[in-house]
């Protein structure tokens, strides 16, 4: 079996039945299981990074790796969406691929129930209403290969698994890839646990409302084509660069001073409502003007000063839990979240969210910064990214545990469950429904699907849907969705709050060790490595894997011996000891502030993977 190394782009045999086993340049490889009789799975057309081409992955290696396994995708002059497949991934579906052009999938599909063969077909797009019989839908499975070369011609046969995140460029007919896409949907059930998790994307409607929509449905109009190809280009630098980029399109977009320019004058024992009713006055022509901020009674030009003091004590002022528009996070107090609850602390709530997104658009727009972080999905909705399952941990951690008891569950009709979810209103519970009449429909294995699906958007969307449509407009009435597309949800909030000074001493100080490591703590080889790669990393690097391992890239004020779990309680920053055979990547296990850090050989080594899963944990792109 072969691999090729992503360091050195070596291709290399992989010993028989070995799990792991090591590259002459050092670093451990985990071989893909049984694809030597096939073609190395590439990955788009070759011009994504070093990092991202030839990955074997050994094990569950990524944190959530639902959460970052998506990337855009260039198609002519707009931005979509697609998955991000492993080396492994690819494995799980050759294995599938080559039982079908065996003809070893009869007994397999015989033992599913007849509403999951049904849905299947039905995502591939085959009729079954002529079957009456289970032995019918059976039937109509094991001829599918061939139905599929009837109904799509090989562009759309391409088309759906670029769709489905699948490489069709090692197929060699309408027949291969025909029997890839058949592969992808009737593989042994470990395919669908680790592919098949679809993302989901808000868009906003011209009905002043937000629609959720799959993500490979998602195209987001650019400019021109070239304009999506240099987009595509600065995706590949550094976060400094991108920033940079970004600064200089949004002084293209500035009007000029002598075109006019707005004057801010607030009180400061009101400021919150003097700005709101200032900013949200102005038209939407205004937003690309300059600012000239004031505050009554006060001597004093705005040279940049008074601008950066109206940022910050506003900004501090709008994401006060006491104001009731906001709320903290689900996993700590650290990040804010829109509260569904808004309109009943301010009848006014809705302008007051389209000032707030006028206010971040603002703060990008001019370059300053803001004190309040957000969560993970909030930026994913700014930057209209998918949303997925594993997001939840970021939103309620309880209800994310939920959902994966539900998925493991042999029977969940067991739960007694409804199409509902209860929401608390200020400690009174109320029952909403996700669908119509569904207080009355039971979750079975049957329907489970389609309610974890309209679980996630009431959870993620559709509970704050006013406030968040409204925030969008106000922000995209300042930066222009486009210009946000060459950063990831992770560089987004450093582009908000700014690259945190973190302070590697008291982060080394307030760490606690286990398994292994416990024992000689920060005097082990492997945990001297990781400090002195931590220590000699930059601001941006140490914010990243800050995120990485606790969900932000922000340190409480007392400290990181101040860190909360998800409980709200105090969780040290903590790392755990784990063998390179489980996995060649750190682990994060974001909840609890933790990483499972390999017993790595080499200093370089452990740099190459902390790297490597930092940048998957980001965003690439496809032309097409």
């Amino acid at each position: 079996m072969r691999v090729r190394c992503p360091r050195c782009a070596t291709v290399l045999e992989a010993p028989p039945n070995a799990r792991v086993f090591q590259c002459r340049c050092g670093i451990h490889l985990a071989p893909p299981s049984n694809i030597s009789s096939r073609a190395l799975p590439t990955f788009g057309d070759g011009k994504e990074s070093d990092v991202l081409s030839g990955l074997s992955l050994a094990g569950n290696a990524l944190r959530n790796v639902n959460v970052g396994n998506w990337r855009r995708r260039v198609v002519g002059d707009k931005l979509g969406w697609r998955k991000l497949f492993t080396e492994q991934d690819e494995a799980l579906v050759m294995d599938a691929e080559e039982a079908v052009m065996e003809g070893i999938v009869e007994d397999a599909l015989s033992t599913l129930p007849p509403v999951e063969l049904k849905q299947k077909l039905a995502r591939l797009g085959i009729d079954t209403r002529s079957c009456v019989e289970k032995r019918d839908l059976v039937q109509k499975a094991i001829d599918a290969t061939n139905e599929l070369s009837k109904i799509y011609q090989e562009p759309d046969l391409r088309r759906k698994l670029e769709e489905r995140g699948l490489d069709p460029t090692i197929c060699q007919d309408q027949g291969d890839l025909a029997a890839r896409l058949f592969a992808y949907e009737w593989s042994d059930g470990k395919t669908t646990q680790c592919i098949r998790k679809d993302g989901y994307v808000r868009v906003l409607t011209t009905g002043n409302t937000l629609m959720w929509t799959n993500a490979y449905d998602f195209l987001l109009s650019v400019s021109s084509a070239n304009r999506a190809e240099e987009i595509w280009r600065m995706s590949s630098e550094s976060f400094l660069t991108k920033a940079a980029w970004f600064r200089a399109e949004m002084n293209k977009i500035r009007i000029p001073w002598e075109s006019g320019h707005v004057k801010v004058v607030v009180r400061r024992n009101n400021l919150l409502e003097d700005s709101f009713h200032r900013i949200i006055s102005l038209p939407p022509s205004d937003m690309h003007k300059y600012f000239r901020y004031e505050f009554s009674g006060e001597p004093g030009v705005d040279a940049g000063g008074i601008a950066r003091e109206w940022f910050g004590l506003t900004a501090d002022a709008s994401f006060n839990v006491d104001l009731g528009l906001f709320e903290y996070g689900g996993t700590d107090n650290v990040c804010y979240q829109i509260s569904p609850n808004s309109g009943l602390a301010n009848e006014n709530h809705l302008a007051y969210f389209k000032f707030f997104g006028r206010l971040l658009g603002r703060a990008l727009f001019e370059g300053q910064q803001i004190g309040a972080h957000l969560t993970r999905v909030f930026y994913k909705h700014l930057l209209a990214w998918p949303i997925v399952e594993g997001d939840l941990e970021f939103v309620d951690p309880e209800v994310s545990h939920s959902f994966k008891q539900i998925r493991e569950m042999d029977d969940v009709s067991a739960l007694c469950l409804d199409f509902t979810s209860t929401v608390s209103v200020f400690g009174d519970n109320q029952e909403i429904e996700l669908k119509p009449g569904g207080k009355n429909i039971e979750v079975t294995n049957e329907n489970k699907d389609e309610f974890l699906e309209l679980r996630l958007k009431h959870l993620c969307m559709d509970r704050v849907g006013p406030q968040l449509f409204n925030l969008l407009v106000g922000f995209y009435e300042v930066v222009p969705m486009e210009l946000l597309s060459v950063f990831d949800f992770n560089e987004i909030e450093l582009l908000l709050c700014g690259l945190p000074k973190i302070n590697v001493d008291d982060w080394k100080a307030n760490t606690m060790y286990r398994g292994e490591y416990e024992a000689l703590g920060p005097n082990h080889p492997v945990v001297r490595m990781f400090w002195d790669i931590i220590t000699e990393s930059n601001d941006e690097q140490r914010a990243k894997f800050l995120q990485f391992a606790t969900g932000t890239a922000r340190v409480p004020v007392q400290g990181f011996g101040a860190l909360q779990g998800n409980d709200g309680n105090v969780k040290p920053f903590t790392i755990d000891a784990i063998s390179i055979q489980d996995s060649v990547y750190p682990r994060a296990h974001t909840c609890f502030n933790r990483i499972d850090l390999p017993l790595y050989s080499s200093k370089e080594e452990m740099k190459f993977r902390m790297m490597q899963a930092l940048q998957l944990e980001g965003v690439g792109f496809q032309i097409e």
